[in-house]
């Protein structure tokens, strides 16, 4: 259905963006709520048995269950209207523009997108009849663009708001029927074992998008890690990976426990190893309670993996996703996320009119030691797999038009990120950029396959970009005191490959001051500038 220029001036998109913002916000906090409420029932049933107390605890039991179901329902609210904010603010953009271009050109415009040329009357029979057809043409090709970008925000609007029905639907079930209505029949069958999960991410999409509160929760119930499956939208991956860490913290404070009550020493081993494994849980959690810009946990897990994003990249305009080197762990989160933090101030003083989301993904286990560890590439070869699937997720659960998605690898971050573009395979990126890169396993940058979204012709997005594209698209910056791009130098082909900053490898090379291998996001330093434009997509420039 065709909407008006009338109503579109009375669209505020903006609003929607903020409602959904602090909707999020709220609903946060009623889930950390809840769960403090049920470590309180928890310590208290621990000194009470009995008859009664089995029945406070199933009554406890189902008021939790209750509040998630809420929680996850108002979440899928907020995740409306931001989506509905990330494509409508757009659409009204587009046809307002074209309204204005038309008007200030001398044509007048009618609300429902009509478009009128002026009359041209030099006195000059012959020459009024040229110019007026001139003109009528000019206002023909108007119209056309005016109702064509009319009918798509009267599409989306309708969308939208099928959209946000379904979700207020979920919502209001839920107060006449505060334990959920019966399972859908594709959830059951996951549950009871005779379906599975979709791996593909664009497919895992689209079977999430069908569900309501009652289902996803069920889900959570059955598989605790539901909150990793790349294709789910960043809000509910925080919600169910927040209760997750939750879980896991729990579970290795009861581990440490439980080994403390030993009488012997002989587990120190052990013991070592689930205080790392809690100084990480722990680690994740004090960088969730920065009180800075919103911070979605996208991963975690018990193999010392996470992914935390700042803002939400599912309406962020732009994209980064950060991959760290060696010596990355959870309990030294707090560096990646700095760095990330550092990132996304950069792309905001590049362009403070775009939206950027910036994630540090530490979703592979990083090598801890230059020699052996770095120097092989097993490491590299077991993250890419994630990384693929983590990009091609990204891609899978965008709100309107495509982001322009960039993967910044930092050290053997950047040697990770070429093999998941080489060998075979290909990244859901439109830029790469290596920092103080070791070398990324190729010789050349046009042995890289980067799925990107701004193709050089008509090829769809499912094509890979091609090759020949890639100079303008991968940028190398690498320190001239950096010891780590000196290794490639020196050993090249025995390790990951020749040193990407080398004019041989065809890259795009920017310039970095002298400084350390961190130093590249120190304030004031050109490097992180760099970084904050190619992040917003000012690369080529």
């Amino acid at each position: 259905m065709r909407t008006t220029l009338t109503q579109l001036r009375g669209w505020r998109p903006e609003a929607l963006a903020t409602a959904g913002a602090d909707l999020a916000t709220v609903i946060r906090a009623f889930d950390d709520a809840i769960v403090l409420v049920d470590r309180h029932v928890d310590q208290a049933m621990l000194a009470w048995q009995g008859a009664a107390a089995t029945a406070a605890s199933a009554r406890a039991l189902s008021s939790t269950l209750s509040g998630t179901h809420i929680v996850t329902a108002v979440f899928a609210t907020a995740d409306a209207l931001s989506g509905a904010a990330a494509v409508l603010g757009p659409a009204t953009s587009s046809a307002l523009g074209i309204a204005t271009e038309a008007t200030e050109s001398g044509f007048t415009v009618g609300d429902d997108g009509s478009v009128t040329a002026p009359t041209f009357a030099s006195g000059n029979p012959l020459l009024d009849l040229l110019f007026q057809s001139q003109l009528d043409e000019r206002a023909a090709t108007l119209q056309a663009r005016l109702f064509a970008a009319l009918d798509s925000a009267g599409e989306i609007d309708e969308s939208s708001a099928r959209r946000l029905a379904v979700v207020s639907g979920d919502v209001e079930s839920l107060l006449h029927a505060p334990g959920g209505n019966p399972l859908a029949e594709p959830v059951r069958a996951v549950i009871e074992g005779y379906a599975f999960l979709p791996d593909d991410p664009k497919a895992f999409a689209a079977f999430w998008s069908k569900l309501g509160s009652v289902d996803k929760d069920a889900l959570f119930a059955y598989d605790q890690t539901i909150g990793n499956r790349d294709g789910m939208p960043a809000n509910d991956r925080d919600h169910y990976n927040r209760r997750y860490l939750d879980r896991l913290a729990e579970r290795a404070r009861a581990d440490l426990e439980f080994l403390d009550r030993l009488p012997n020493r002989e587990s120190d081993w052990a013991r070592t190893a689930l205080m790392t494994e809690a100084a990480g849980y722990s680690a994740v959690r004090e960088q969730l309670e920065v009180q800075d810009v919103p911070r979605f946990l996208l991963h975690i897990d018990d193999h010392g993996r996470a992914a935390l994003a700042l803002n939400n990249p599912d309406t962020a305009d732009n994209v980064a996703t950060f991959v760290p080197g060696t010596g990355s762990t959870l309990t030294h989160i707090g560096g990646d996320l700095n760095r990330s933090r550092a990132m996304l101030d950069a792309a905001t003083a590049a362009d403070a009119q775009a939206s950027t989301s910036v994630i540090a993904w530490n979703g592979y286990n990083a090598p801890q030691s230059i020699v052996p560890d770095a120097a092989g590439d097993r490491f590299a070869e077991r993250g890419a797999t994630e990384l693929d699937r983590f990009q091609d997720g990204l891609r899978a659960v965008r709100f309107g038009g495509p982001s322009h998605n960039v993967v910044i690898g930092h050290s053997y971050g950047s040697t990770l990120i070429g093999v998941a573009a080489s060998q075979g395979g290909s990244l859901a990126a439109d830029d790469l950029v290596f920092v103080g890169s070791p070398g990324v396993e190729v010789s050349r940058v046009d042995d890289l396959r980067l799925d990107g979204t701004a193709l050089s012709d008509n090829r769809s997005l499912s094509d890979n970009r091609s090759p020949s594209d890639n100079r303008s698209h991968v940028f190398v910056i690498a320190s001239p005191t950096d010891p780590v791009p000196m290794i490639a130098d020196l050993v090249g082909d025995l390790a990951h490959g020749p040193n990407p900053a080398r004019d041989s490898f065809g890259a795009t090379v920017l310039s970095a001051p002298p400084g350390s291998h961190s130093a590249y996001w120190d304030r004031g330093n050109p490097a992180l500038v760099q970084m904050g434009k190619i992040i917003v997509g000012q690369g080529e420039s």
